[in-house]
């Protein structure tokens, strides 16, 4: 419509878009009516200077074409509206949204106004440039003290207030310097002791673990003992854990402690998610997995989605007779999923 304008259409447009102001209409209906207007070029003058008008006419300020109206008016516009009646509250959003042009054209009639708003602006420019300065300042401090902190609970304290996407790279010295201290606190927090399921739902845990968690799979820690690994799965989800595994595959002492959790029909519910979250994402294994996974299906004390996920586990490697019996000791829906 913009490249075949005709200037006939000029005064049925502006007031269909002060219509549709006062109304505060909106929508994707008006994008292309908002599109048009910035490709209209010299034609827009005669659009704002009609919808000023009309709004003028009827007491009503720009809220929703805003922009789009803005955009087109010009110094011999706005130096028009001025003198019009009842102008003040269009002039002075003129003055804040207009472009440099309109406001100083506007700027000798209004009192100071226009050189208020500059004064805001630089003002506002300038406390979000120092506000700038020290994040940035207070963020190269702590990636310093995890760098070169010889202090590990300094370290994760700075950690902790770091997005992991903020975590900087390390050199190999740093990261062994770091693994001794992973490990030396993931063993002292003894999640497999600590951790304690007060109904399915809720639980308390060391408050450490997830960030230790989370430090071995971002810097790919290669724990000597990865037991206290495995066992956080008795307190987290197992999405670091997983990852942990894919870098470096568990060694037998924790995968032995993998098929006692699942063994032992004492271990929480909520905690049992984990372990078979684990189990279906790294596709682990072994004939006591199975074995657990098949007494967990079978286990009347566990929830009906507990026993449907342990069958859907154990389906995919444990042999086909053992399935065959197990079908033959469950009933209803859950005998279906063998």
């Amino acid at each position: 419509m913009a490249d075949q304008w005709e200037l006939r259409w000029a005064v049925p447009l502006s007031r269909l878009i002060a219509r549709w102001e006062v109304t505060h209409a909106h929508g994707h209906s008006l994008e292309s009516v908002t599109n048009m207007l910035a490709n209209l070029g010299p034609a827009g003058e005669d659009v704002a200077r009609i919808v000023l008008q009309e709004l003028l006419n009827g007491g009503h300020n720009l809220f929703g074409f805003r922009n789009a109206i803005v955009r087109l008016v010009t110094p011999a516009v706005a130096t028009w509206l001025l003198i019009q009646p009842n102008s003040a509250n269009l002039v002075r959003t003129l003055a804040v949204f207009g472009s440099p042009d309109v406001r100083a054209a506007l700027a000798p009639y209004l009192g100071g106004y226009v050189e208020a708003q500059d004064a805001a602006a630089q003002r506002y420019r300038q406390e979000q440039q120092e506000q700038e300065d020290r994040q940035r300042a207070e963020l190269e401090e702590r990636k310093s003290v995890v760098r070169a902190s010889a202090d590990i609970y300094q370290v994760l304290g700075r950690l902790s207030q770091l997005e992991a996407k903020e975590w900087p790279d390390l050199e190999p010295e740093r990261i062994s310097w770091m693994r001794d201290h992973v490990e030396r606190l993931l063993r002292e927090s003894a999640p497999a002791r600590t951790t304690v399921w007060h109904n399915e739902n809720q639980l308390t845990y060391q408050n450490v673990l997830p960030l230790l968690v989370r430090l071995t799979d971002r810097y790919f820690l290669q724990l000597n003992d990865d037991i206290p690994l495995v066992q956080c799965l008795l307190a987290l989800e197992s999405q670091h854990i997983v990852a942990c595994h894919r870098h470096r595959p568990f060694s037998p002492a924790p995968i032995a402690e993998l098929e006692r959790l699942l063994a032992d029909p004492t271990t929480p519910s909520g905690a049992v998610y984990n372990l078979l979250s684990f189990v279906t994402q790294t596709e682990l294994h072994t004939v006591a997995i199975d074995a657990a996974l098949v007494a967990i299906s079978e286990d009347v004390n566990r929830s009906g989605h507990i026993r449907s996920w342990a069958i859907r586990c154990a389906a995919s490697s444990a042999p086909e007779q053992q399935l065959v019996a197990l079908a033959t000791r469950l009933t209803g829906e859950l005998r279906e999923e063998v």
